[in-house]
């Protein structure tokens, strides 16, 4: 990381596989890993370069590059696209934690999902950050704030 900057730790978040319930009804729900290899499958990616979904296989997590033929950059995208039951995508929870708790979107293969990523906050280094910088810090990471960080 460069040096003039300075990164603070706000959360930790989940990511999950997820699709909607009409994809699953019409196209089966995958119950391992090896199932997923049959579904349409909606793929973030920067560029050409496919972003695998870290996944977790009794304590060891592994890569698994998803095949897809929806490829984006932009997570709204793969959002709509979930919602709108084209495939299964793997997730931050909280892009889809609304429609996760009301039904829309089912979370698949839950023992599977890997360990919870962290989210930092990433700000130039020193005194010289603007008072209003240095209050938007602060109320960011106490909205963040959760029990055990």
């Amino acid at each position: 990381m460069d040096s003039s900057l300075t990164a603070r730790k706000l959360s930790e978040t989940d990511f999950v596989l997820a699709a909607s319930p009409g994809y699953l009804a019409a196209n089966g729900v995958p119950t391992r890993l090896s199932d997923l290899d049959t579904h349409a499958c909606i793929v973030f990616a920067k560029g050409r370069e496919r972003y695998p979904w870290s996944l977790k296989i009794r304590q060891e997590t592994v890569s698994y590059v998803p095949h897809g033929s929806l490829i984006t950059g932009d997570a709204e995208h793969i959002r709509a696209a979930v919602l709108c039951g084209l495939g299964i995508s793997q997730v931050p929870f909280w892009l889809l934690a609304e429609e996760i708790r009301s039904g829309q979107v089912q979370v698949l293969l839950p023992d599977l999902q890997p360990e919870q990523v962290p989210i930092h906050l990433v700000y130039p280094a020193g005194r010289r950050v603007p008072m209003r910088v240095r209050v938007f810090i602060d109320y960011l990471v106490s909205a963040f704030k959760r029990p055990g960080l």
